[in-house]
């Protein structure tokens, strides 16, 4: 049973692992259920095979059909059944997209059931203060979308996170364009380039920074 979250990994995509050895994605957004043997997860419907559940005075299994999470599949337990083999028990509220790696279901989970996570990263959040080419930076991150001030011309960006990399676009008080940024493994400096208009970012238009705090 899981007993214990680390902070820096909430809302970002770990393995889960069941008593019954599936395996599968999980970002863990709610823990304050833990105490209760329940979290807030968001699972890959790209994972998922199929999708079941028990009609009211029925005991046998029926299938929530090709939408995977429709209406009547939703705010009740749900066996999901992975592409890649086993089941799970699912509480599900809702879907919607995530930028990155297209539609997700959230829901709760009874963590009895699960005996750990790996966490493939855990990385520093890039919410901070940075030195950059531009003047100081202020970025706050909130899952993979990331916004952000600085202060040569009152500047403001927004972005989406991809691993260590921030894609997405500045705006300041004489002209927009897009950028792209390259974070350190330890996300405390980065390369990057911009492009004005909807031009590409470019090497001849540098943007480079380091962490402050």
């Amino acid at each position: 049973m899981i007993n214990s979250i680390p902070p820096s990994c909430m809302n970002t995509w770990a393995i889960a692992t069941t008593t019954y050895r599936v395996r599968h994605s999980i970002k863990i957004t709610d823990a304050t259920q833990l105490s209760q043997k329940r979290l807030y997860v968001y699972i890959k419907t790209s994972e998922i095979n199929s999708t079941e559940f028990v009609k009211t005075g029925e005991t046998s299994l029926t299938t929530c059909g090709p939408q995977l999470f429709p209406t009547q599949c939703l705010n009740k337990w749900v066996s999901v059944t992975f592409k890649s083999g086993g089941a799970i028990w699912f509480w599900p509220t809702g879907i919607q997209n995530d930028p990155v790696v297209g539609t997700i279901a959230g829901g709760w989970i009874n963590t009895e059931y699960y005996d750990y996570i790996d966490y493939v990263e855990c990385p520093k959040p890039l919410t901070g203060t940075w030195k950059t080419d531009f003047g100081t930076m202020t970025l706050s991150q909130s899952g993979y979308l990331v916004t952000g001030t600085y202060t040569y011309h009152n500047g403001t960006l927004k972005g989406i996170l991809s691993h260590n990399t921030l894609t997405g676009r500045w705006n300041d008080t004489s002209v927009e364009g897009k950028f792209i940024f390259e974070f350190s493994p330890d996300r405390n400096s980065f390369t990057g380039m911009y492009g004005k208009g909807e031009s590409e970012p470019s090497n001849s238009n540098p943007w480079r920074g380091t962490r402050v705090s």
